[in-house]
């Protein structure tokens, strides 16, 4: 039986016809109810304030794996990305300050001689970057594709360690262990 004919057969019956009202009552009271409500929210949170009482500060939460995962990954690829970036920008100074104390010792002339050499067509290209991965207790390394000249693509390596918080460059070469 389809609902036309249950509709038109029962549309006279005092019950049929009392439960269409009252659904059609609350229907319309619900309405008002839900705006009131709302309104009532949104000035509510207009006028609340930050201070002591209204604000929990949740310190030492722990993160779980995966944000912590995700975290380090990305500050581990920015950090890569901003030293290729502020060598091809001839940011010698910005390059350097991306290293480790010791790597700087090392490293810096080098650098200072790379950005003083580079002109606009003679740019390192990186390619097929690796995620980085651990190689030996705090240290990380990424691996990745540079192109010196056109014809010439090595493959590099970057380790990365963690120096009181930051992630810092502690090596660029030929892949290597610890």
């Amino acid at each position: 039986m389809n609902l036309y004919r249950i509709l038109k057969n029962n549309s006279r019956s005092f019950i049929f016809k009392l439960a269409s009202a009252i659904g059609i009552l609350i229907g319309i009271s619900i309405i008002p109810i839900m705006i009131f409500s709302s309104i009532g929210m949104w000035s509510e949170s207009l006028n609340t304030h930050p201070n002591k009482e209204n604000v929990t500060i949740l310190e030492n939460k722990p993160q779980s794996a995966l944000t912590s995962r995700k975290l380090r990954e990305w500050e581990q690829s920015q950090l890569i990305n901003k030293y290729w970036e502020s060598i091809n920008n001839l940011n010698a100074h910005q390059a350097i300050s991306l290293l480790t104390e010791e790597y700087k010792i090392i490293k810096e002339a080098e650098i200072e001689e790379i950005v003083l050499n580079l002109n606009e067509e003679k740019k390192f290209k990186i390619s097929d970057l690796t995620e980085a991965f651990m190689i030996c207790p705090k240290i990380w390394a990424a691996t990745f594709y540079i192109n010196k000249d056109e014809n010439e693509k090595n493959i590099m390596q970057i380790q990365l360690k963690n120096v009181s918080g930051t992630w810092q460059i502690s090596y660029i070469g030929e892949p290597n262990k610890c």
